[in-house]
């Protein structure tokens, strides 16, 4: 499940990346789609603005839909003089003041983290696309319109990337029902330097890079003897697609499951001839 904040951001996704979209959600304009890139299923949810609103959604997706993979695609504000707008920011972890997390968790100060493979299958497709990407600390802010520049300036004495609303609480969430969770930003302003991009390209900057979880099944017949196995392995990856020359393409791939486990047998056409001999 891709969760972009914004729903006109999943509506522009799921035009651009998804054939046969189907709105599956418009509850309080919080809009969703389901459809499918190369044959495979792939949903794409808003999340809303902050994390009580993606605490919501997040949560039904695990528990009532069973999903295993969330990653939020969007948007945040750099914090560091190395970090440029349009960069893509990896977020390794997220620090934040409060989440909605904070009243099971109580005294403790947890450490939100994304999921090992997927950040490492989105370092992995960045590098080799030569897209300028950062991987490391973000701060999930729980207000919009902040005050406290003193905050700030510990924020980016402490290396943070960048700030955004969601990361911290998605992470907590994923860690806690055991699923995979990544966020993949975009820079779309920078809090040092006050650069900012136009509305329009904001709603839809994050498409430079965005992660596709794929499942697939494999059938194959092997046969000795008298008799033939149907084997089937099913296969699960990372992909990420990038824009290149006016069409989207694959840049990454990372090979995250393999089961092996589906077998059978098939008996032999006694008219057929010997494995390995032609018809």
């Amino acid at each position: 499940v891709l969760m972009p904040g914004d729903p006109y951001r999943a509506r522009w996704a799921a035009e651009t990346f998804l054939e046969d979209a189907v709105c599956i959600n418009e509850v309080r304009g919080m809009l969703g789609y389901t459809g499918t890139w190369k044959g495979q299923r792939v949903t794409i949810q808003g999340s809303g603005m902050g994390m009580a609103s993606l605490s919501i959604y997040a949560n039904e997706l695990i528990r009532d839909f069973g999903a295993k993979t969330l990653i939020r695609i969007g948007s945040c504000g750099a914090m560091q003089e190395a970090v440029k707008v349009r960069d893509i920011i990896i977020a390794m972890t997220s620090t934040t003041l409060s989440t909605p997390s904070r009243g099971i968790l109580r005294e403790l100060n947890f450490a939100p983290c994304a999921d090992y493979g997927l950040l490492r299958a989105a370092a992995d497709a960045a590098e080799a696309r030569g897209t300028p990407t950062h991987v490391g600390g973000i701060y999930s802010s729980d207000v919009f319109y902040d005050e406290r520049p003193d905050l700030n300036e510990q924020m980016t004495r402490h290396g943070i990337l960048g700030v955004e609303m969601e990361a911290a609480e998605l992470y907590i969430l994923a860690l806690r029902h055991k699923v995979r969770a990544l966020a993949v930003l975009t820079v779309s302003d920078h809090l040092l330097t006050g650069e900012a991009l136009p509305s329009e390209q904001r709603e839809k900057s994050f498409g430079d890079m965005v992660e596709i979880a794929a499942r697939w099944r494999v059938l194959g017949v092997v046969g000795h003897a008298e008799h033939m196995h149907m084997r089937g392995n099913a296969y699960a990856a990372d992909l990420t697609m990038a824009p290149d020359q006016g069409a989207w393409k694959i840049t990454g791939f990372s090979l995250t499951e393999v089961d092996r486990s589906d077998a059978g047998t098939l008996e032999r056409n006694a008219d057929a001839p010997p494995p390995g001999e032609d018809s």
